[in-house]
């Protein structure tokens, strides 16, 4: 083969209505999949819980104020009460009009000085290892857990300060321990560090506020 002669390389036939299909079709799987992340994060942190609620007619008329179907509301019960959780894809915040939009809703929203409306951005909620912490801690924020583990693990974190994950797993006698101790963390009985990795050695403390 001569290598000063150009190679023919093929021209792949472009179809621009296809093509913006699948564009579609990808932002749509990005948002479906972000979603569910949210859901996950909201499972895992102590400090909210999903509001049980009807949300579909309002979660619509949100997102025609604010100008795009690219958000996602969640309704929860915070610390302060009720709100709603809003997280916005990144693509979304480049729009000045509803980047401006979104502001002007979490102003509104002040009652007493207090948001009933938080933002948060899909930067925030994939940043790691916090995503990853969250999901595993949400797989089991819906597990059971026995008066006796409990109380083992509560009197374990109050008599040792520098307990682990793996210490409190020890005294558990469910077959899923380290699954009751991750329960206790999103129930918020215990509190581990969300932004480290998560490891048999992480440290494991009682927390001061429950839910």
């Amino acid at each position: 083969m001569d290598l000063s002669e150009a190679i023919a390389r093929p021209i792949p036939h472009y179809d621009g209505k296809r093509s913006f299909l699948e564009r579609l079709k990808r932002r749509q799987r990005d948002l479906d999949r972000l979603k569910l992340e949210t859901q996950a994060v909201v499972r895992a942190l102590p400090q909210y819980e999903f509001r049980e609620c009807e949300f579909e007619s309002q979660a619509e008329h949100l997102k025609s104020f604010i100008g795009t179907a690219e958000l996602i509301p969640v309704p929860v019960r915070g610390p302060k009460g009720s709100m709603v959780v809003i997280v916005a894809p990144t693509r979304v915040w480049h729009d000045a009009k509803i980047r401006e939009r979104l502001w002007r809703l979490r102003r509104s929203s002040l009652v007493d000085g207090v948001p009933t409306v938080r933002l948060l951005t899909q930067r925030w909620i994939r940043r790691k290892p916090f995503l990853e912490n969250c999901e595993l801690i949400a797989r089991c924020a819906q597990l059971s857990v026995s008066a006796r583990d409990r109380f083992s693990v509560q009197l374990l974190v109050r008599e040792n300060p520098l307990a682990t994950l793996e210490d409190c797993a020890a005294v558990v006698q469910a077959t899923d321990a380290f699954g009751v101790v991750f329960a206790l963390v999103s129930s918020g009985l215990l509190t581990i560090d969300f932004e480290a990795a998560i490891t048999p050695m992480s440290p494991v403390e009682e927390c001061k506020r429950e839910r």
